[in-house]
């Protein structure tokens, strides 16, 4: 099982805002040493890229106006001149076009935090779990959307010898239950209709066992388990 600590509410906003390039040196290298050395974080992080690069698709080019263009050229490519503007006149125009960057992810974050999309109006959290294994460099990203009852696996790459990788769901003290065989090289998408959505929580465990082709036999791993970890909460 993964040693890693469990992430946060703070965490997520983290993430979030790394991804966005909200973050100060300082904050920036401590988010990179918690990439380094957190599988959870790491696996976060790719959520907020993914949940981003979604949200962007929705916006249209646009060119910028000539007047704007001519600032920004100007800016960028004139050599300086006794016409070309001054030091501090460019350092004006970078301080104001920063504070607009600035300000348009920070109203980014806070519409991925608080859209309807994101948040369902129920109290139907998305889920997310980091899979790693103790003794090899595997990270297995999941991301359960309980509105939807779907789960989504991400391709991870493992050595199989020759047999087929099962998903297993494990909540508190009962038995492993399967969530069916999962494709590493594709990535899943799961079903969850057979699952009371409603009892994951924080000591949910999923887990990713090797299996003879076909699946466990007897409904629980029979072959050895190579990921596991825990569910979290976004």
């Amino acid at each position: 099982m993964s040693d890693t600590p469990d992430l946060t509410p703070d965490d997520n906003v983290l993430a979030a805002e790394y991804v966005l390039g909200l973050l100060g040196p300082e904050e920036r290298a401590a988010a990179e040493e918690k990439l380094g050395a957190e599988p959870e974080f790491r696996a976060l992080t790719a959520f907020w890229e993914e949940e981003l690069a979604r949200l962007a698709e929705g916006i249209p080019l646009r060119a910028p106006s000539p007047a704007v263009k001519r600032v920004i050229d100007r800016a960028l490519f004139e050599t300086t001149t006794a016409t070309s503007p001054s030091f501090w006149e460019r350092i004006g125009f970078w301080r104001g076009a920063t504070a607009v960057m600035t300000g348009l992810s920070a109203v980014l974050l806070g519409v991925v935090m608080t859209s309807p999309d994101r948040q369902p109006p129920e109290p139907q959290p998305v889920y997310m779990a980091a899979l790693t294994a103790s003794d090899a460099p595997l990270s297995v990203l999941i991301r359960i959307n309980a509105r939807e009852e779907i789960l989504t696996v991400k391709p991870f790459d493992i050595a199989t010898d020759g047999r087929v990788t099962e998903l297993w769901l494990i909540a508190g003290d009962a038995a492993p239950s399967s969530l069916g065989l999962i494709s590493p090289e594709d990535g899943s998408v799961v079903e969850l209709a057979s699952i009371d959505i409603s009892t994951l929580g924080p000591d949910t465990l999923l887990a990713i066992s090797l299996e003879p082709e076909g699946g466990s036999p007897t409904g629980q791993p029979t072959g050895p388990v190579v990921a596991i970890g825990k569910l979290q909460v976004l």
